[in-house]
């Protein structure tokens, strides 16, 4: 103990600090209003948003309106997969936020959810509080999850967050 405290003094560092994560027991759908789509017609950002009328519902089934910015194309989009399923949303939808990491596919609806990502990959410790299976966190898939894959995960991260400021 006494030598881990001279060094301590010598060298004026301290053990680093584990970033931990706390699951929230959220579900993907808390995730999904709004959803950053590449407009069909110009392939510019844009967000796929719940009506007005059904946004206190967050119904996952709730119409979702799309109006471009940049082109003025727009469209009504109702789901036909539930949103809380981990499903390949970049095959459903033209995802804008999706990058090839790990021989896979990363993926996020909006800059929270990227957030969500980017919390519990940098994590050294994750720790859930009860059996939450529904959380996106629980549903994450392995590759994210593992350790060795954290500087990649990070990494494809901060690219497509710097995609949004572009």
């Amino acid at each position: 103990m006494r030598s881990a405290k001279k060094n301590r003094k010598r060298t004026g560092k301290h053990s680093p600090v584990r970033k931990r994560f706390f699951d929230n027991r959220l579900c993907l759908c808390t995730y999904s209003d709004p959803i950053i789509i590449a407009c069909p017609k110009c392939k510019q950002p844009g967000q796929l948003r719940l009506r007005k009328q059904e946004h206190e519902q967050r119904d996952w089934q709730a119409r979702r309106f799309f109006g471009c910015e940049v082109c003025g194309h727009s469209f009504d989009w109702k789901p036909r997969q539930v949103i809380h399923g981990t499903d390949n949303w970049d095959k459903v939808l033209p995802l804008f936020l999706q990058i090839p990491c790990c021989g896979r596919n990363l993926w996020a609806f909006n800059e929270k959810h990227l957030g969500f990502i980017e919390d519990y990959a940098s994590a050294q410790i994750r720790e859930r509080i009860g059996s939450a299976n529904a959380s996106l966190a629980s549903r994450l898939p392995q590759w994210i999850k593992s350790a060795e894959n954290r500087g990649t995960v990070l990494k494809a991260v901060r690219t497509l967050r710097r995609s949004l400021q572009t």
